[in-house]
C-alpha cells in the first residue's frame, strides 16, 4: 500500500468490501486477518460462511455467478482481474494465457491492449503449465481459479532494475518496486482467493478507481453454457435393463486446439460452425467435461437471446450426433446378447433392433 501515488484514489473507491464465503473454508479464514486489514484501510464483511449453516457453492460463488448470470445469495461478486504494466520499452515482458472459456470480449480486450494471448486446454495443470513459459504468466479461469507466475530471470531483472534506477528514475523504480510485491503477495504456487482479492483491492486503490469502472473496462459478450445428456431413445413398451443409456460416453468426442474444435465425431463441428454463422459475433465449442460424463456447450453471441439459441442449436447437435453413437452401440449390445433360439425372445429382439435402427436416423 506504501507504493500507491499520493492522489490516487479517489471518491470512487468505497472503502467496504462485501465477501462471498461460498460457505466454504475462505470466509473464515478471512475472519481472522479483519482487524489488521481494517487497520490499512480496508473494512470487509463476509457473507455466507460455514458458520451461517449454509452447504458448499450451493447458490453461491463466482462459478455460480458466471454460469447462472445471477448475483449470489446476499453477495456482491467480482469476476476478473487484467492488470499490465511495463517499465519502459528498454524492459519489456509478455504476458498470457487464457482458455477458450475467456469471454471474446476480454480476449479482444487484452490483445488491444498489446498483450500477446494464447488459449490452453481448460483446467489450471494446463495454464499453469503454459503460463510458466512466460516473464508473467496470467491465468484466471470463469471459475476465479488461478494466479500469477513471474518467471525467475524476470524476477532477477526486475532486482537488478530497480538498483539500477534507485539513483536515476523514481517512476521506474516504483514500477519495479511494484511488481515485485506482487510477485510476493501473489501465491504463484497453486493461487488463492485470499491473495487474489488483496492483490485486486491494492490495483483498485493504485488506480484509484471503483469496482464499477473496473467493470467498464469493457463488455462482456452474452454467453450460455450447456451440458449435453443425450438418453436413449428406446420404445416405453420394451423392456430397456440392459440397454438405457441416460449419459453420453464424453470419450466419444475427441477436441483439438486447446478445445476449441472438435475432431470426433466427424461432422460435428463443421454442423456447429455452420450454426454459429447464423450469429453476429458468434463463438461456440463443444468439449467434454474433466469431472463428469457430460458434453459442456459453451456459446457467445451479441444478444442473450442470442447466445441462449445458440447453446441450444449445438446442444441438440450434439444429442444428434451422439445419439446415433449410442443407437450404433446399443444394436451392437443387443445383437451380442440375442442368441436365443426362442421364437417369442427373437420377435422381441427384432422389435428392439427395429426401435433402435430407427434411433439412429
Amino acid at each position: 500500500m506504501g507504493l500507491i501515488p499520493s492522489g490516487s484514489e479517489s471518491n470512487e473507491v468505497v472503502g467496504k468490501l462485501i465477501v462471498d464465503g461460498s460457505n466454504g473454508v475462505g470466509g473464515e479464514k478471512l475472519q481472522v486477518y479483519k482487524e489488521d486489514l481494517e487497520l490499512n484501510g480496508l473494512v470487509i464483511e463476509v457473507q455466507n460462511t460455514r458458520l451461517e449453516g449454509g452447504v458448499l457453492n450451493e447458490g453461491v460463488g463466482a462459478d455460480f455467478v458466471q454460469k447462472e448470470k445471477v448475483i449470489p445469495h446476499m453477495a456482491l461478486v467480482h469476476k476478473m482481474l487484467v492488470y499490465d504494466t511495463k517499465l519502459s520499452d528498454d524492459y519489456p515482458c509478455r504476458i498470457g494465457v487464457q482458455t477458450a472459456y475467456a469471454n471474446g470480449a476480454s480476449t479482444g480486450f487484452l490483445k488491444q491492449q498489446g498483450l500477446e494471448v494464447v488459449f490452453t486446454p481448460t483446467g489450471v495443470k494446463y495454464l499453469h503449465e503454459k503460463s510458466a513459459q512466460y516473464d508473467i504468466g496470467i491465468y484466471f479461469e470463469a471459475n476465479d481459479h488461478g494466479t500469477i507466475l513471474f518467471s525467475e530471470l524476470f524476477l532477477s531483472r526486475l532486482q537488478a532494475t530497480n538498483n539500477e534506477l534507485s539513483s536515476v528514475s523514481k517512476g521506474q523504480q516504483n514500477a519495479a518496486l511494484g511488481l515485485l510485491a506482487i510477485s510476493k503477495l501473489i501465491n504463484q504456487a497453486v493461487g488463492d482467493a485470499l491473495s487474489g482479492m488483496l492483490l485486486v483491492e491494492a490495483i483498485l486503490r493504485y488506480m484509484g478507481w471503483s469496482i464499477h469502472r473496473w467493470n467498464e473496462l469493457y463488455y462482456d459478450l452474452p454467453s450460455r453454457q450447456l451440458k449435453s445428456y443425450s438418453s436413449s431413445k428406446l420404445d416405453a413398451d420394451v423392456s430397456t435393463a440392459h440397454f438405457q443409456v441416460k449419459l453420453v460416453d464424453k470419450t466419444a468426442v475427441v477436441t483439438a486446439n486447446a478445445e476449441t474444435e472438435v475432431v470426433k465425431p466427424l461432422g460435428i463441428q463443421e454442423a456447429s460452425n455452420a450454426e454459429t454463422a447464423n450469429y453476429p459475433k458468434g463463438r461456440c465449442f463443444i468439449r467434454p467435461s474433466e469431472t463428469e460424463n457430460v458434453i459442456h456447450v459453451y456459446a457467445e453471441a451479441s444478444l442473450q437471446d442470442e447466445a441462449d439459441r445458440l447453446a441450444k442449436s449445438v446442444a441438440n447437435l450434439v444429442d444428434k450426433f451422439l445419439g446415433n453413437l449410442v443407437g450404433q452401440s446399443q444394436y451392437a449390445l443387443l445383437l451380442k446378447n440375442s442368441s436365443s433360439s426362442n421364437s417369442e425372445s427373437n420377435n422381441q429382439n427384432k422389435k428392439v433392433q427395429q426401435i433402435l435402427l430407427l434411433s439412429m436416423l
